[in-house]
């Protein structure tokens, strides 16, 4: 599931959520254009579903196992809030979470930040950013920008969940198969 399906130099998209050139290419501009907008030059979009099972969909200069190692260490914290509460949620950078104030110059130290993917009630995702110690304070408009971003990529994901049911479905009926797959959507 965490096979590498795109490699274009610094940005990879891994999961099945990116599974078309094109929503690939949507995932890396989006999580392009947030990073750049917290100042960021690493990132990464996760998703977990009700089972625990979590895909990383795609990433800014780092690898999958290094996002991996990041989620189950110094952001574990950070990740649990935000997939659990879906609410914005900073670190400094020993993983410390701290309650964040758009505009507050306490914003300067969000070593990680994290906001939550809608992706229905069976999945969850979120964006990740690690940012610089010179980073800049996170405003409001920042916080709705990335909002819409986010809304962005989890449109891009669950269009690509559902063209991957559908194409299961149709490969099921054009094999004359009575026992469908189970399709999560």
């Amino acid at each position: 599931m965490l096979e590498p399906t795109a490699d274009v130099g610094p940005e990879l998209v891994v999961a099945e959520a990116a599974g078309t050139e094109g929503a690939a290419q949507a995932l890396r501009g989006i999580l392009h254009t947030a990073t750049e907008l917290l100042g960021a030059t690493r990132g990464f979009l996760l998703i977990c579903n009700d089972a625990g099972v979590m895909e990383v969909a795609c990433v800014r200069e780092m690898r999958p196992v290094d996002v991996m190692d990041l989620v189950l260490t110094q952001a574990s914290l950070v990740v649990r809030t935000v997939l659990r509460e879906r609410q914005p949620v900073a670190a400094d950078e020993l993983g410390r979470a701290f309650q964040f104030e758009a505009n507050a110059a306490d914003s300067r130290r969000a070593a990680i930040f994290c906001m939550p993917l809608d992706l229905g009630d069976r999945r969850s995702g979120l964006f990740c950013a690690l940012r610089g110690t010179d980073a800049a304070v996170i405003g409001g408009l920042d916080l709705e920008i990335l909002h819409g971003l986010c809304d962005q990529a989890s449109l891009v994901i669950g269009a690509t969940s559902a063209c991957t049911a559908l194409a299961q479905l149709e490969a099921c009926i054009k094999a004359g198969s009575l026992s469908l797959p189970r399709i999560l959507i």
